[in-house]
């Protein structure tokens, strides 16, 4: 008699940092990308909306969407599914850092803070849950936060450039379709995975 083949193989667990980097590749891509328009949140966003909005009230409102979207990105997960999560993670990103570029009225920009916020809280937590059930918790962590300090560290750099140049509007288009295919690729192998 044939045994029934399971409809997915287990992803071994990375017990190196190392392997845990070759294993998580495309959701530490997903979590930079994600911490990138965080750097755009309090960096460029305030410095472009300065003329309508506070660049402390800019930036005070993308950290409580953050925070916000950390819980949102909990809630979430075990009700959508892993994939479902990311996707709306994605899709948060777009609309909140397409909406800052397009608009400049107080609301406007406040909403596109807070969702932008939204979108990396929740890209966050889904980053970490798929990291820890790859790999240990330490190695988990790891590998988190080299995406957080480095999506940190390059989003500085890449929007003082990008605004330096004053090119922002194709630097977002370019990083939001990025992060759609990113998004879209890690949604799709993460279906149906523990």
């Amino acid at each position: 008699p044939s045994v029934p083949r399971a409809t997915h193989e287990a992803e071994p667990s990375a017990t190196t940092t190392l392997g845990a980097l070759r294993a998580l590749a495309l959701t530490l891509t997903f979590l930079l990308l994600a911490v990138l328009f965080l750097s755009h949140a309090i960096t460029s966003l305030p410095v472009l909306a300065r003329d309508s909005v506070s660049p402390s009230i800019t930036i005070l409102l993308a950290q409580l969407g953050t925070a916000a979207g950390r819980w949102l990105g909990g809630f979430a997960e075990p009700r959508i599914t892993r994939s479902g999560t990311i996707m709306a993670a994605t899709v948060l990103l777009v609309i909140g850092s397409v909406t800052g570029v397009f608009t400049s009225g107080a609301a406007a920009v406040g909403m596109s803070a807070v969702v932008l916020g939204l979108g990396v809280g929740t890209a966050q937590t889904v980053a970490l849950h798929t990291a820890m059930r790859r790999t240990d918790a330490g190695t988990a962590s790891v590998v988190w936060n080299l995406g957080v300090d480095g999506g940190l560290w390059l989003g500085g750099i890449l929007t003082g450039l990008v605004l330096a140049q004053g090119a922002m509007l194709p630097a977002i288009f370019a990083a939001t379709s990025v992060l759609a295919i990113v998004g879209a690729a890690l949604a799709v192998k993460e279906t149906g995975r523990r």
